[in-house]
C-alpha cells in the first residue's frame, strides 16, 4: 500500500512489456487496496465517475 499511496488516477505503469494505465484505486482498508487499469496509454479526455 505504501507504494500505491503515490499512484493517481490516469498514471501509467509497465509490467512486463506491456503500458497500463490507472482508471482507479480503492480506499485503503487497513493495508490493501485494488487498482483497476486499462491496458496501452489513457484516454485523452479524463472521464469522471
Amino acid at each position: 500500500t505504501d507504494d500505491v499511496r503515490q499512484l493517481r488516477r490516469g498514471d501509467t505503469l509497465t509490467i512486463g512489456e506491456e503500458n497500463f494505465w490507472i482508471d482507479r484505486i480503492s480506499p485503503d482498508d487497513g493495508g490493501s487496496c485494488h487498482l483497476w487499469l486499462g491496458r496501452g496509454v489513457p484516454p485523452a479526455v479524463n472521464r469522471r465517475r
